[in-house]
């Protein structure tokens, strides 16, 4: 693995290969799951939150009392820095299409690559509105009043 002292420099060429290290200290690992431990620790024990064996349990009702502790992990990585992009774009359409042309179990007609089912939902929510749970839909009413804010009319 990389040490992050080694991502500080001036030069490019050094930064990307670093870089590449640093990736591939994580995507490249020989046992599973070390991967998601590297992941593991840059978007739990880094942002605050808990371990993924740590986290609350319970209802998003009951969140109050029992937080959830869950932390996030946003990484923009410029693909041009590592390869050639028309390639890469080309890669991984190979793998959606390798994806979705994989046998499917008994009673499913269609396997989804990550994103895809909320991609299909982008146009009816545009012209819909997004679904809202009555009891979420109430607390934000209340947090608006609360703050003296008008809240928007619901469809």
């Amino acid at each position: 693995m990389v040490p992050l002292k080694a991502l500080v420099v001036d030069d490019s060429a050094p930064m990307r290969e670093a870089m590449k290290e640093a990736l591939r200290a994580i995507g490249e690992c020989s046992v599973v799951g070390e991967g998601a431990d590297g992941l593991e620790v840059l978007a739990g024990v880094l942002s605050g939150a808990s371990l993924t064996t740590r986290i609350g349990k319970g209802t998003f009702a009951q969140r109050d009392q029992n937080p959830w502790g869950i932390g996030h992990l946003l990484l923009a990585v410029d693909i041009g820095t590592f390869t050639d992009v028309a390639e890469f774009k080309a890669n991984i359409d190979s793998i959606i299409e390798e994806f979705k042309n994989s046998p499917k179990r008994p009673g499913f007609e269609e396997i989804f690559v990550p994103g895809e089912i909320e991609w299909n939902r982008v146009e009816g929510r545009r012209c819909n509105g997004i679904p809202v749970h009555e009891n979420l839909l109430r607390e934000l009413q209340e947090i608006a009043h609360e703050l003296e804010m008008e809240f928007p009319a619901v469809r």
